[in-house]
């Protein structure tokens, strides 16, 4: 018993740790995303200033949603029978 539970114990340890990394790799991609974005309304003087901006701020969110798409498959394969919708 005591090893079932010390057992749960690092898998809802290791469980945080994944999603503290997941959530801590998310943040400056959004961060970038966000200042690009807001720095391009209010400084670009020229478009191709402003294009690239944008470029960057796309590249950030492209990264970002291959960090989702990871965490998702993470999720199924943690737990194969569970088909709801997070």
């Amino acid at each position: 018993m005591r090893a079932s539970i010390a057992s749960d114990q690092r898998v809802a340890h290791g469980h945080s740790d994944l999603i503290s990394e997941v959530f801590h790799g998310m943040t400056q991609p959004l961060t970038a995303l966000e200042c690009g974005l807001e720095l391009s309304l209010r400084y670009d003087k020229s478009n191709a200033q402003f294009r690239a901006r944008v470029r960057a701020a796309l590249e950030s969110a492209q990264f970002l949603h291959q960090r989702v798409v990871e965490l998702r498959q993470l999720l199924e394969a943690a737990n194969p029978n569970d088909h709801s919708v997070p």
